[in-house]
């Protein structure tokens, strides 16, 4: 039974590759690890998750092509719970097909590059420079780690990048519009939440 299913497993992933050859061709610069639309099949999510990098389509003749670097966590076991990739990837898939869908975005192409950095400093850092410089991404997202977004952050004020956070990212540093320009955040700073609190003991 394993081995019918391993068999029909390997039949539709080398099915994939040959579709990606045809069909995406001219997204060669971006060499081996292009994948396709999203296709929320078991097998194409297994693809786009051994490589680094998602493209979805949904124009022909696209105005705008925005390409999102996603700094997240992977293979630490403490992390993986809160906001490692397993997790927060597949919702940024289900969105992004869900634009398709409903035809929210149709003018628009996006590719995602996806990195790893463990909420480590010096990773994260690392592979926001490469992101930036090499891979030309327009946007940002991550990490969701205090210390290493605190870092990022800096960085994409400095090119002027816009940089979303998610996660457990608390930080009362956040809050600073001049220091971090570009930064925007989905959850409160530690120093609003006290803020917030206050409010409600003092009513």
């Amino acid at each position: 039974m394993l081995s019918k299913m391993f068999d029909a497993a390997y039949a539709d992933i080398r099915r994939a590759l040959a579709y990606f050859s045809v069909n995406l061709s001219r997204e060669m610069k971006l060499t081996s690890h292009v994948c396709p639309s999203v296709a929320l099949s078991f097998f194409s999510f297994l693809f786009c998750a051994l490589l680094g990098t998602t493209v979805s389509e949904y124009s022909n003749n696209p105005r705008y092509h925005i390409k999102v670097g996603m700094l997240l966590p992977r293979y630490s076991p403490q992390l993986i719970p809160l906001d490692g990739y397993t997790r927060s990837a597949s919702a940024i898939m289900l969105a992004v097909d869900r634009l398709g869908r409903e035809n929210k975005l149709d003018d628009v192409n996006f590719t995602f590059v996806w990195e790893y950095e463990e909420c480590n400093e010096h990773t994260a850092l690392g592979l926001a420079v490469q992101m930036i410089l090499n891979e030309s991404i327009t946007v940002l997202v991550g990490p969701p780690c205090n210390a290493p977004a605190i870092d990022v952050g800096i960085l994409t004020a400095y090119y002027d990048l816009p940089n979303f956070l998610w996660g457990p990212v608390t930080a009362a540093q956040f809050n600073d519009n001049v220091r971090f320009p570009t930064l925007a955040s989905v959850t409160p700073d530690s120093f609003s939440f006290a803020v917030f609190t206050a409010s409600i003991d003092i009513a």
